[in-house]
């Protein structure tokens, strides 16, 4: 599709250019273009695993998504992020949960806001107060840290 017009105007190489085409595949739903256009680029970097990742996500597959995540070379908070809201906006909420557990022990990612917002609903579906609370207060935290920047 659109790819092949990049290609033609000398883009077919550019990993900004095709991480766009992937994301832009894949928010519009056309997986087999994201998925066929991913596989054949030379180059990946973390965002163009995270567009893909993100369009299984938003479109109900998350198996793929988390087999994808699971053979990333390396992960950022957005692949994190990525894969408990892709559980938790799909009623997967223990798998959710599981996902930032995990994320907790890796090698020092750690969550932000948006990972918070994507977790608490998970955990207020199982009812893991210990786990909100952790939540509430890691939130308490990044209040401090943004004041002591101001």
């Amino acid at each position: 599709m659109f790819h092949v017009h990049f290609i033609k105007w000398g883009f077919g190489f550019d990993i900004y250019t095709l991480t766009a085409l992937v994301d832009m595949y894949a928010k519009m739903g056309l997986l087999p273009f994201a998925r066929k256009l991913f596989d054949e680029m030379e180059m990946k970097d973390v965002p163009t695993w995270n567009s893909l990742i993100a369009g299984y996500a938003k479109n109900g597959n998350v198996e793929e998504a988390f087999k994808l995540f699971s053979v990333m070379p390396s992960s950022n908070v957005i692949s994190w992020t990525a894969m408990i809201s892709a559980y938790s906006q799909n009623g997967k909420y223990a798998n959710a949960l599981a996902v930032y557990k995990e994320m907790e022990k890796d090698r020092g990612v750690k969550p932000n806001e948006v990972t918070v917002a994507s977790v608490l609903p998970a955990c207020a579906n199982l009812g893991a107060m210990e786990v909100m609370k952790l939540l509430s207060f890691s939130t308490k935290c990044w209040e401090k840290e943004m004041h002591l920047m101001m």
